[in-house]
């Protein structure tokens, strides 16, 4: 089994930091139900060659993983409504309106005779049971109508299962709480930067600087304490706005990874900007990577994104009081979880060659959490969340519906 890595090669206007595209073994027809992949690659940047190379392993790998569906390694579910209803009651999914609408791309869950599920195990109590397969794998069988979204948050890669799982556990977190506050228009809260006071953090920042960007620095604190840090490269022309975000257990190391997250999408934002032919294989490479996201390419769209995230900025005190409750280890971060009643579950995705390589692949599904946004025409409309998320008592009726800009 062969991954082969290549070192990106940068457009102008793009701060320069030692990257690479891997790319995965193609998935032959019999791994999956739905058309051949010609491609399944991962890229990163990063401010150290190694973790550079090693990010892009790792998202080569997921996705690897994540494309071997098919129906015969799965058990089929025959159910009734109850069950049902039962099974699916805290996923965040879609209202009845949406469902009746005939153009609408998802089925209705109380309306399937029988669908595919996976094993799964309670990180709480290690308990097991059957998930459905549409919450866990964004493949599926080609024309098939799904019960929710092509989402992969949640899956992540680590050399051990436990950083596998606190990889996954952080990526439903942060997904959770930048649609919160997205749709709340709440909780962005503007890092001056002057407070981070970290060696690589500020080599970032001179590379950025000198290559006439400017950066600023959001911090999204939930209703669990937990901080996803946004980071934001700005210009005065096109792309305009390239966003980056991160949640791990070290606000330092969010913020760095964040940072170059954003020149990681400044740089495909530019290349398929770019009308060279002779560029046509830059754009495929960002194209198969499959989460790049066209952010602003206009002024309207750069100021209702900066009206929604506004300008509230952080004193030191607060910053360092958020410094001070951040989750400490993942003990705690599942103890925080479980402090407001959610569940997180993991589902072993690897498959045997990945293992025999010495990885360790999951998908990690947490109800209640709210998943990102696929397709912008289709919001999950479930109040429950974004009740918890602004604290309050009173049902959230409106929602911020302009299109959110994380990738």
């Amino acid at each position: 089994m062969k991954f082969s890595a290549y070192p990106l090669d940068y457009p102008l206007g793009v701060p320069k930091l030692p990257g690479y595209v891997v790319k995965a073994p193609r998935i032959s027809q019999s791994s999956s139900d739905a058309k051949k992949i010609s491609n399944i690659v991962g890229a990163s940047v990063g401010l150290e060659n190694n973790n550079a190379l090693q990010r892009a392993y790792g998202e080569a790998i997921e996705r690897y993983c994540l494309y071997q569906y098919n129906e015969t390694n799965f058990q089929q579910h025959h159910t009734n409504k109850t069950d049902v209803t039962k099974i699916f009651s805290k996923f965040i999914l879609y209202d009845d309106n949406q469902y009746c609408d005939k153009n609408f791309p998802y089925r209705k869950p109380c309306d399937t005779k029988k669908f595919f599920v996976v094993l799964g195990e309670s990180l709480l109590n290690g308990s097991q049971k059957y998930l459905p397969v549409d919450l866990v794998y964004p493949r599926h069988k080609k024309d098939h109508q799904r019960i929710d979204s092509m989402n992969p948050s949640g899956s992540a890669s680590g050399n051990t299962n436990q950083l596998a799982i606190l990889n996954g556990l952080c990526e439903v977190i942060e997904r959770d709480s930048l649609m919160c506050a997205w749709l709340t228009s709440s909780h962005f809260y503007q890092l001056p930067l002057r407070f981070v006071k970290d060696a690589s953090v500020n080599k970032l920042l001179n590379i950025i600087k000198n290559s006439k960007l400017n950066l600023v620095i959001y911090l999204v604190v939930n209703d669990m304490n937990m901080v996803t840090v946004v980071a934001v490269l700005t210009s005065k022309t096109a792309p305009y706005m390239s966003f980056g975000s991160a949640m791990t257990l070290e606000i330092i190391q969010s913020i760095k990874k964040a940072i170059e997250e954003s020149i990681m999408i400044r740089r495909s934002q530019l290349i398929l900007y770019e009308q060279d032919n002779n560029k046509r294989q830059n754009r495929k490479e960002i194209l198969e990577l499959s989460d790049h996201i066209m952010v602003p390419t206009n002024k309207t769209n750069v100021a209702e994104i900066k009206r929604t995230m506004g300008n509230k900025l952080l004193s030191f005190n607060q910053y360092r009081k958020i410094l001070s409750k951040a989750p400490v280890s993942l003990y705690d971060l599942l103890m925080r979880l479980d402090q407001k009643y959610f569940e997180p579950w993991c589902v072993d995705i690897a498959p045997k060659e990945i293992k025999e390589s010495g990885f360790s692949v999951c998908k990690i599904l947490i109800p209640g959490l709210h998943p990102l946004e696929i397709n912008q025409n289709y919001l999950h409309n479930d109040p429950r969340r974004l009740q918890s998320f602004i604290n309050t008592s009173v049902a959230v009726t409106r929602v911020n519906k302009f299109p959110h800009p994380f990738g």
